[in-house]
């Protein structure tokens, strides 16, 4: 298990959307809400440690008739916007286990740079 990992250029910060789904970093779930923004799934991203979790939940939706197809590949955007699996996860189509909770917490850290004012 590797704790170097590679990040997209823009992390996802808490409350970002892809669809229906919506990140919330306190909590490291990633939350399916309906139009009144009540949660009517989660997802504990600290769970996902290798592809094939992911590929889990991924089929898991697959087999309900209550999302649309845009809500799966809304969810497949939010893996790969949060994980990045190709780097992290199965680069060159080989299985990675990963420790989510570490990964998340330096994901968290990244988005949350400050640069300090410049001095005249």
């Amino acid at each position: 298990m590797s704790d170097v990992w590679e990040f997209r250029e823009q992390v996802p910060h808490d409350g970002q959307r892809w669809g229906q789904w919506r990140f919330d970093e306190k909590t490291s779930g990633l939350e399916y809400e309906d139009e009144e923004g009540d949660c009517l799934l989660r997802i504990e991203l600290t769970s996902i440690d290798g592809s094939a979790r992911m590929l889990d939940w991924i089929f898991w939706m697959s087999g309900h008739e209550w999302y649309t197809r845009h809500d799966l590949a809304d969810l497949i955007e939010a893996f790969d916007g949060i994980f990045y699996p190709r780097a992290n996860l199965c680069p060159n189509g080989c299985d990675q286990a990963m420790d989510a909770k570490k990964y998340l917490h330096v994901m968290s850290g990244m988005g949350k740079f400050e640069h300090e004012p410049v001095a005249a």
